[in-house]
């Protein structure tokens, strides 16, 4: 399992350690430390891929890391221009080619999902059309569609299934609730939904 540590709000650092802990048990180890470090993912197997993300001075840059060594590598065609951290979001492809991102939008227009090909930095727009907030996104198991939080307002959220053919699919429909977000189990029978 990899994990973060953050520092605490009053410490005058921004470094945040990942850490992996065996299955099976034992003692944490330390895999790497990075400044701005806010996400990380790994594809399934049989690909093998493994990126994090680190916010710093209104860019967010993208690096593959090995989560054994701990050894890095930036992927400067993935970096972007942004200020707003609470905005963003991203999520790696199963697959571990494509990396799927959002920002939330203006609240009189529609938002998009912007889906990367890691090996050329292409770029592929899916239109969610009616949603002008995204709140997060992760891939669903079998990489044919994405789980998305997203509402009309400020308030309430609901959690839609946007397929790669771009027909939106309303899953869970309440204003009254918030999904923070939606993870597929490997086997796509179920959905953990927070």
């Amino acid at each position: 399992v990899l994990y973060l540590v953050t520092p605490k709000f009053d410490q005058t650092t921004n470094q945040v350690r990942m850490m992996r802990v065996p299955l099976a048990g034992g003692p944490p180890q330390l895999v790497l430390k990075a400044d701005g470090l806010n996400n990380h993912q790994c594809s399934v197997l049989p690909a093998n891929v493994c990126i994090f993300s680190s916010i710093q001075e209104g860019e967010i840059r993208f690096f593959r890391f090995d989560p054994l060594t701990g050894e890095s590598n930036e992927l400067p065609q993935l970096k972007r221009r942004e200020t707003d951290y609470y905005s963003f979001n991203w999520s790696l492809s199963p697959d571990g080619t494509t990396l799927a991102t959002s920002r939330k939008s203006m609240p009189n227009s529609d938002a998009a999902i912007r889906l990367i090909s890691i090996a050329d930095s292409s770029e592929i727009l899916l239109p969610v059309p009616g949603w002008p907030f995204l709140n997060s996104l992760d891939w669903a198991a079998d990489g044919k569609s994405i789980w998305v939080s997203a509402s009309t307002t400020q308030d309430g959220s609901s959690l839609l299934n946007v397929p790669l053919n771009g027909r939106v699919r309303t899953i869970i429909g309440d204003q009254k609730m918030r999904v923070g977000w939606a993870i597929q189990s490997s086997d796509g029978k179920k959905l953990a939904i927070w």
